[in-house]
């Protein structure tokens, strides 16, 4: 009989990753959500209910568990304190993202994942276990696009002044948008999704970085609503990501196109209709320069995401897609974006 796995969540700041993973434990077998921690009570009660866990404001109660996953929502400046403790207990470790504030916190976490040789993964490796990505790599590793020229990646999103999920979301300050709680901004949101998707399909490194940063929209923000980076690539691919918070809800979008010698693989989705009756529209293509033409690609269906991935791993069915030296690489290449456009030039890393 396999054994059951006994999981505590850490904070449900970052509720979009808690909540997802949530819905994913409970759609699996064996696993028990023994202990779960938010600083408003009254969100977690409901969820209390449907899976009987103990629920408590104290997210270091959760560490102190008998858990076998740790799986932390919580702000960036609360996490590598949770995730340390977690590792001295010897606990498998799932992490926010931005999983620490500076290099010097997250190798502090490295130290600890080390020292104790415990599973650790980020919920910025999410994409990796998108159909869509998985698409992209196959497409580079059988040679259907060639060697990786250049990428355009884009998601202009909208302020998270949000605390909870909803329709409407429940509005409020939130730790988003304090940089005593989080080391960036509208660009770093999402961007650190795509550093982490293009290191992983094209199995390649960030060697450069230089960008821009502004507060376009949103002014009086500390954070800045809008960022475009450029990276270069340890392959020679040079990839331009621009990230934002600057638009409101019809203008949501978000693009990925990679060029290759061979051919090029572009995707789009954009929100359609007239609010509030609005969906997302998307088209997934590819085009081979030797038959030209767009033709759509089909994708495989989900499989689960990356809490599923680690319930896999826990239990010997599965190799890690992701560990801490992918969330390290991730954050370096984010936090040299970020000074690169403070002290306008390029940082290589």
């Amino acid at each position: 009989m396999a054994k059951t796995i006994r999981v505590g969540i850490a904070g449900f700041d970052h509720f979009f990753a808690s909540l997802g993973a949530l819905q994913e434990l409970q759609r699996a077998a064996d696993v028990q959500v023994v202990i779960m921690a938010h600083h408003d009570l009254e969100r977690l009660a409901p969820l209390a209910a449907e899976t009987g866990a103990q629920i408590t404001t104290d997210y270091h109660a959760v560490v102190a568990a008998d858990i076998d996953l740790l799986i932390t929502g919580c702000p960036t400046s609360q996490n590598p304190a949770l995730l340390i403790a977690g590792a001295e207990r010897g606990l498998a470790l799932l992490s926010v993202k931005a999983f620490a504030m500076d290099l010097a916190s997250a190798d502090a976490v490295g130290a600890a994942v080390a020292r104790a040789g415990v599973p650790f993964m980020c919920f910025d490796a999410t994409w990796r276990f998108s159909p869509m990505y998985r698409a992209v790599r196959d497409a580079l590793a059988d040679g259907t696009l060639g060697q990786p020229l250049s990428s355009y990646c884009m998601m202009r999103a909208t302020l998270p002044d949000f605390v909870w999920f909803g329709d409407p979301y429940v509005h409020g300050r939130s730790w988003w948008l304090d940089p005593a709680q989080s080391p960036g901004g509208g660009w770093l949101d999402h961007a650190i999704y795509y550093v982490d998707a293009l290191r992983w399909t094209m199995g390649a490194e960030v060697v450069r970085v230089s960008g821009e940063i502004g507060h376009l929209r949103h002014r009086s923000e500390a954070h800045e609503d809008f960022g475009v980076a450029t990276m270069v690539f340890d392959n020679g691919a040079i990839a331009t990501i621009e990230v934002t918070w600057h638009v409101v809800r019809p203008g949501f979008a978000l693009a990925f196109d990679l060029v290759g010698s061979d051919g090029i693989f572009a995707s789009d989705a954009r929100m359609v209709g007239t609010p509030p009756q609005m969906t997302m529209e998307s088209r997934v293509q590819l085009q081979r320069f030797a038959a030209p033409g767009w033709q759509p690609v089909e994708l495989a269906s989900a499989e689960g995401a990356v809490t599923s991935h680690m319930l896999a791993v826990l239990r010997g069915e599965a190799e890690p897609q992701a560990g801490f030296a992918d969330a390290r690489a991730n954050l370096a290449a984010c936090l040299a974006f970020y000074q690169a456009a403070r002290e306008q030039r390029s940082i290589t890393l």
